[in-house]
């Protein structure tokens, strides 16, 4: 039956399959890869940005997807309606330093992990529209692996749960190392683990490490890029309102991207264990506009890359669509 490591990445992997389906329509925005491999496929299925570069790109442009089709519209907006706070969802746990005294749950679990400060909690609390987790621009301020339950309704529990981890690096808290690693590993109900990288500094010596670990142990886990529009260019200057010129900044982060899920690649696949989903989410819940003070970017393409993990991506029959 091969090695337990083995078993693990079968079990893990193939809980919920994932459709490898690869375009042949022409998209001059696609990024090129080296070795024949297909190109990332930029923003969502049946709508503009799928096509040529324009001015003014969606909020969702800045995801890219090779082993998954992209989203379409309508997917995320059931996501969108999934996540959605109401007086039954989010809803906070369970909270945890320790591995042994996380209560049992047949919950499926998506993991947050990535360096300190990178923007975990924030992210989490643009996922479900409401600030649950502290979050703070001083590093290592989560201390504690916290569950936020979602998609529950009047009369019944909360569908998904989503696991806040205290960062690794500069300004975190080392003895949570090994607790976390145990979660990461022996977690049953965990799906999939995200990991963020600040979009604008790339992966670090730390983040190699938190790679090797994963693979090591069969982990799936997938890339999201955090802090968007730190890595943009508006106006020639960070947080700014508009950008100088949207078609530059997406040639220009597309090749960021592919520079980054190359570098997350296994020198030797069967040796070093499995790479990342090469589907990468591209994040941002501070990027300004000029009609709104605060304004999010990928989040939606986030939460439908949960709910295909989790296996809740199948539109009930009657969902009406607002848009």
């Amino acid at each position: 039956m091969g090695s337990p490591i083995f078993r693990r990445y079968l079990n893990r992997h193939f809980i919920r399959t994932l459709k490898r389906s690869y375009s042949t329509a022409a998209h001059p925005e696609n990024i090129p890869t080296p070795g024949g491999l297909p190109p990332l496929i930029r923003g969502t299925q049946d709508a503009p940005s799928s096509g040529a570069l324009t001015n003014k790109p969606s909020l969702e442009d800045y995801c890219f997807y090779r082993d998954t089709l992209p989203p379409k519209p309508s997917q995320l907006e059931y996501a969108d309606h999934f996540f959605a706070a109401s007086k039954h969802s989010p809803v906070y746990l369970w909270g945890s330093s320790l591995f042994r005294t996380i209560p049992v749950s047949s919950i499926p679990e998506i993991a947050f992990i990535g360096r300190s400060n990178v923007g975990k909690s924030s992210i989490i609390n643009g996922l479900v529209g409401e600030d649950i987790c502290a979050s703070s621009s001083k590093p290592g301020r989560t201390k504690l692996m916290a569950s936020i339950g979602v998609g529950g309704t009047k009369g019944g529990g909360s569908k998904i749960a989503l696991v806040d981890t205290p960062g690794y690096g500069k300004g975190s808290h080392t003895e949570w190392g090994q607790e976390i690693h145990k979660y990461l590993e022996k977690r049953k109900q965990l799906r999939r683990i995200f990991l963020l990288i600040d979009a604008g500094v790339g992966l670090k010596t730390r983040d190699h490490q938190v790679l090797n670990f994963l693979r090591r142990f069969a982990i799936p886990y997938q890339l999201v890029l955090t802090k968007l529009d730190h890595a943009l260019s508006f106006n020639g200057h960070k947080n700014k309102t508009k950008p100088n010129d949207s078609r530059s900044d997406l040639i220009r982060f597309s090749q960021t991207v592919q520079d980054i899920l190359s570098s997350a690649q296994p020198v030797n696949p069967i040796l070093d264990g499995p790479g990342p989903l090469n589907d990468v989410i591209a994040c941002s819940v501070q990027m300004q506009s000029k009609k709104q003070k605060k304004s999010v970017a990928g989040l939606s393409s986030l939460r439908w890359a949960i709910l295909l993990a989790t296996g809740f991506d199948q539109i009930p029959k009657g969902f009406k669509l607002k848009r």
